[in-house]
């Protein structure tokens, strides 16, 4: 069991007034200068009247009284067997559920509904000139589960590789301690549970280092000159394979043509309602058209969408780095190391998550990660 301190996203309590007041001078550029000079500085701000409600008009940043520490709770069962003197299988599940977790919501936001904003706020009646209230407390949680297979060979006949596979289940309703992924419907923190951005159901890596069996020491090629040519090289790779990340749909704009309930100051993005799976057949997807957009439709207006968080799975990822190296010995203390580094090695394209807001380009795919990149390098070392 571990404790966060996620210190409140990167706001303060004393940003509100009135220990924070702004107060702001414009020049007119065709006008008098300022009356006030550099070296006399500029008039102190007024402290504003707490009893006015007026003064108290602008957007606020408040903070749950009974703020807790974020905790997350970790546990986990596994199983190791040696099949041979070099060669173990490590079977393991893995679960963590996380409680308390701050985030921000619009304590103050409107109901969905038609008209003008201030009636419909909660604290219209302390306050009727109130505007959005970005509240920070726990309101967040997420839980994981998954099963984690590890197969190593330790060092052998100059091959030492491991083989590690895992199936996981990552959901949660918040998204880390940020202001702007509040939930679309202050009034409903259940309705943001789904599946996590990060969450990938499969994933499997496979490392190796491979000793050549050629030059002197090893198994072949060990003596004269062509052992000196041939000789001492290593190979080492990364392959790595993951399935897509999760991602929401989500409307166009801010959501007020048909919520009406979220301004400019505490936004939140609004999703659609979902009438079909959205999920496309893997031979249909295309970077043209990754996600069927026809199962998404503007909701009714002054409604929430009813589409949930994390529903459509994202391109996944396959990437090989492959690194060749070899040390060549010149004196007793003197070696040159010779390295060669290849990431993304086949330069495949491994795509960037589609475009999930509705519109003309939803479900295309406009970008990638980086191509393939190589450098060399040699050390001396004496």
């Amino acid at each position: 069991m571990s404790f966060v301190e996620s210190f409140n996203a990167g706001k303060q309590l004393h940003q509100n007034p009135p220990m924070t007041v702004q107060q702001n001078y414009v020049a007119d550029n065709n006008g008098a200068p300022f009356p006030f000079t550099i070296k006399d500085g500029i008039p102190l701000p007024v402290t504003p009247n707490l009893d006015v409600p007026a003064l108290l008009d602008n957007n606020l940043t408040t903070f749950d009284m009974q703020m807790k520490l974020a905790k997350s709770f970790q546990w986990s069962f596994g199983i190791q067997r040696e099949f041979m003197s070099n060669l173990m299988l490590d079977v393991s599940y893995v679960g963590t559920r996380t409680l308390d977790l701050i985030n921000s919501v619009n304590a103050n936001q409107a109901v969905a509904g038609p008209g003008a904003f201030q009636p419909r706020r909660r604290l219209y009646t302390i306050n009727p000139l109130l505007q959005d209230v970005d509240y920070r407390t726990n309101w967040g949680a997420a839980k994981y589960h998954s099963l984690q297979v590890n197969l190593q060979k330790r060092y052998a006949k100059g091959l030492t590789a491991q083989v590690a596979y895992t199936w996981s289940h990552n959901l949660a309703n918040a998204r880390g301690p940020s202001t702007s992924v509040r939930p679309q419907n202050s009034y409903c923190s259940a309705c943001e549970w789904g599946n996590a951005l990060e969450d990938r159901r499969h994933m499997l890596v496979i490392n190796h280092v491979y000793e050549l069996p050629f030059g002197a020491g090893r198994s072949y090629v060990n003596k004269g000159f062509l052992s000196q040519v041939v000789g001492n090289w290593n190979v080492s790779g990364v392959w790595t394979m993951y399935s897509g990340a999760w991602f929401s749909p989500a409307q166009s704009g801010n959501g007020v043509s048909n919520s009406n309930s979220t301004s400019a100051f505490v936004t939140a993005t609004e999703r659609p309602n979902r009438i079909g799976d959205g999920n496309l057949p893997n031979d249909q997807r295309t970077i043209d058209r990754w996600y069927d957009t026809s199962a998404f439709v503007v909701p009714p207006q002054y409604t929430f969408g009813n589409a949930g968080t994390g529903i459509l799975e994202g391109p996944g990822f396959f990437g090989v780095d492959l690194g060749i190296h070899r040390n060549f010995k010149i004196r007793e203390q003197t070696r040159l190391a010779y390295r060669w580094e290849m990431f993304n090695a086949f330069n495949r394209a491994n795509f960037n998550q589609p475009t999930s807001t509705l519109g003309s380009t939803a479900g295309q795919i406009s970008s990638s990660l980086p191509a393939r990149v190589m450098q060399m390098s040699l050390k001396l070392n004496f």
